[in-house]
Order: C-alpha cells, then sequence, then structure tokens
C-alpha cells in the first residue's frame, strides 16, 4: 500500500507543476551558491513533505476511528523555507486528497503519516526539476505561469 502512495506522487507530479509551480518558481532561493540553493530547496520539501505527514496523521487517525466501527517572501532564513513549504502543503489540491484516501485506508494514524510523507517524496524530483530550471524559461513564459 504505501507504494502506491510513492506511484501517486510521482505520476501526480505534472499536476503538482501546475498548481505549486509557481510557488516554486517564486522561491527566494540563493541563485550563486548551488549548495545553498540546495539546502534551501530541500528546506522548502520537508516543510511539504512535515505538512503532508501532520495531515495523514490526522487522517489516520480518522481512518484508525473509523475502523473501529468496521469502515475503513523574500527572507533566506531556513525557517522562511520551512514555512513556504509547510503552508504550500495545506493548499486544496485533488491529487493531494486522493492521497489522503490511501492515509485513511491504512488505518493508523503511523502508517497514514508515513502514506502522506511517500506521497510527498514521489512528488520532489520534478518538482526541483521545475525549480533548477526555471532559468531556461523566458519571462514572459514565466510571468504566465505565475499568474
Amino acid at each position: 500500500m504505501l507504494t502506491s502512495a510513492l506511484v501517486l506522487g510521482l505520476l501526480g507530479s505534472l499536476h503538482c507543476l501546475g498548481m505549486c509551480g509557481p510557488i516554486a518558481f517564486m522561491l527566494p532561493l540563493e541563485q550563486n551558491n548551488n549548495v545553498k540553493k540546495t539546502v534551501q530547496l530541500s528546506i522548502y520539501h520537508f516543510g511539504r513533505l512535515l505538512a503532508y505527514g501532520i495531515i495523514g496523521l490526522l487522517f489516520g487517525l480518522l481512518g484508525k476511528g473509523l475502523s473501529l466501527f468496521g469502515i475503513q517572501l523574500k527572507k533566506k532564513t531556513p525557517d522562511t523555507f520551512l514555512t513556504i513549504g509547510f503552508l504550500n502543503g495545506f493548499l486544496p489540491c485533488g491529487l493531494v486528497y486522493m492521497a489522503l484516501l490511501g492515509a485513511m485506508a491504512m488505518g493508523n494514524p503511523l502508517e497514514g503519516g508515513l502514506y502522506m510523507m511517500i506521497f510527498g517524496l514521489g512528488t520532489v524530483p520534478l518538482m526541483s526539476l521545475v525549480v533548477y530550471s526555471k532559468g531556461m524559461f523566458s519571462t514572459s513564459i514565466k510571468s504566465r505561469i505565475q499568474k
């Protein structure tokens, strides 16, 4: 069942680009230091995964309760990226809602949280790729994406 979370995240990454790509484009990442940029992007992703994990934990708890009844920015500091990523995790998203059903089906809060974090990990590669490749887009394309 946990494998389905990763597959859902990987296959749904194109959806994530459309919905959250503009947020990723606007991250105030360090442009002159690739190591620092990677650390900042990793912290942002950790914030998203933390949000997904907490949501999954809550829905896993709901699933456990149901199973009892037989029903199944401009600052560049680390806290900035964690906060942006964390809040990004709470944006309304149909794909996240689908993954939450998987977390609920786990019937256990910890497994529900793990399910959502693995789903989030599946979205990291393509979301990171778009951030690193944003310099390849013209200004007009970037402004259309952000709108």
